[in-house]
């Protein structure tokens, strides 16, 4: 074990076991850092919604309910809006709404126990591997609730959707090549709210796929660039191409179009990701939470296309 990780272990165990409220605290909010810098690193739903930091001053009280709630504008010609559901909620939608309820809620994830004798024996980063587990949580149910709610939207492949009027999920076939990815950057613009996407979302499967497009498909040596660098350095057809892993919400050979984040909707987080730590005689329980609430003004800035 590296002298820098077994430090840094024997400094975090002394801090957990000090019996201090105030090393108790440090330690939490050390965990807390990590925590929130690997969630905006790794949520890919954040690539798409710009989070945007409110407090309980700028919440909005209602007659009929105690929950959480923030009154956002629709823009004049949006077709629908919905809020994003939580857990096994549904996305609530609105049609033609003048202004919509951004409704919060908190996720959290599992709680973690461990005996904090036995950490002293672990070779690995203890702080890394527990911060990894409760990342892991966090993203499943941030980025699963965004999708889950997208995917409820553009509804079944290739029929037309009744709010826009339009396909909002078409199937694309023939490959990819330069005008199937023409083709699939034009599913938004064919309804007739022409809002122009900015935004590309896929897995890691399908960028190796693409990665085997030639200059003869793109027009230059784009698929070299993307070999060397990787797609978070590439642009094509001026949109932003944002590659997940997470294969079980963007599935292979699938692509998510998002307009302008600022014409899609809004992302408030009123309390940031926060790693709650106690400790226990040997028990050392760990959690992390945050509560924050996601609002589509604007569906027709969303469409799916699936390559055959």
């Amino acid at each position: 074990m590296a002298i820098k990780t077994t430090l840094r272990n024997e400094a975090f165990l002394n801090e957990v076991q000090s019996g201090s409220p105030q090393l108790v605290k440090q330690a939490q909010e050390r965990m807390t850092s990590m925590v929130r810098l690997m969630v905006r690193e790794g949520a890919v739903d954040r690539q798409v919604l710009v989070p945007e930091y409110i407090t309980y001053s700028d919440l909005d009280r209602q007659v009929d309910t105690d929950v959480m709630v923030k009154i956002v504008d629709v823009e004049p010609n949006s077709p629908a809006a919905f809020s994003v559901g939580f857990g096994s909620a549904s996305p609530m939608f609105w049609i033609a709404a003048r202004r919509v309820r951004a409704t919060f809620n908190r996720i959290k994830t599992n709680e973690a126990l461990y005996d904090v004798e036995l950490l002293g024996t672990w070779e690995m980063d203890i702080q890394e591997v527990i911060a990894n587990n409760m990342i892991r949580d966090i993203l499943a149910r941030e980025d699963g609730g965004f999708f889950n709610a997208v995917n409820d939207f553009v509804g079944a492949a290739d029929a037309i959707n009744s709010v826009t009027q339009s396909v909002t999920y078409a199937t694309i076939y023939g490959g990819y090549t330069r005008e199937t990815l023409q083709e699939a950057a034009a599913v938004m613009l064919k309804s007739a709210y022409r809002l122009q996407p900015v935004t590309v979302v896929i897995n890691t499967v399908t960028a190796r796929r693409l990665m085997s497009l030639g200059r003869e498909e793109l027009g230059d040596d784009s698929a070299g660039r993307i070999f060397r660098e990787g797609f978070s350095q590439w642009k094509f057809d001026n949109l932003n191409w944002v590659v997940t892993s997470k294969r079980h919400i963007v599935a292979d050979d699938e692509m998510y179009f998002f307009a302008d984040p600022r014409a899609v909707g809004k992302f408030y987080i009123l309390n940031d990701t926060t790693t709650h730590l106690t400790v226990d005689g040997h028990d050392l329980r760990f959690y992390s939470s945050q509560t924050y609430s996601q609002v589509v003004v604007n569906v027709a800035g969303l469409a799916k296309v699936r390559f055959a």
